[in-house]
């Protein structure tokens, strides 16, 4: 399980290493210390192409996975500006998370291990949010969604 978490890991450090110190233009701008940030509604959500290419190859992954019917999910790490946010990073529920056709509780502390390894390249990232998947029939947010 940590071999996995650290190859994981190592991707994503990658990435974020890639994001931040080749291509500048894609990264939000450093505030300064002293100014505070007044947050509004999220206008713009924007996922870097690593993020997006692991999102949907972990999901295809797990889906030919013993375990496919389960709900699968993954924190989100990344910039958040006034109306806008950059995920630059995932961490997926770990393969000792609590799930079924309903529900899924992420390995919380395989979370907090892989957040720190990623978060040494940039101590900006913050959880930005989750998301997770529901196998078969439900294409709507369920009452614990909410």
């Amino acid at each position: 399980m940590f071999r996995g978490l650290s190859n994981k890991a190592t991707r994503w450090f990658d990435e974020v290493r890639r994001t931040f110190f080749q291509r500048r233009d894609h990264v939000l701008p450093r505030p300064s210390p002293s100014t505070p940030i007044a947050y509004a509604p999220l206008e713009n959500v924007r996922l870097t192409d690593g993020v997006g290419r692991t999102l949907f190859e972990e999901y295809a992954a797990h889906r030919e996975e013993s375990r496919a019917e389960e709900e699968t999910g993954w924190m989100l790490l990344g910039l958040r500006e006034p109306a806008q946010a950059v995920v630059l990073a995932t961490l997926p529920a770990g393969a000792l998370r609590d799930a079924s056709a309903t529900h899924v509780r992420f390995n919380s502390m395989a979370q907090a291990i892989g957040s720190r390894i990623v978060r040494q390249t940039e101590r900006r990232l913050t959880i930005l949010g989750v998301v997770h998947t529901h196998p078969g029939s439900l294409r709507h947010p369920s009452n614990g969604d909410y």
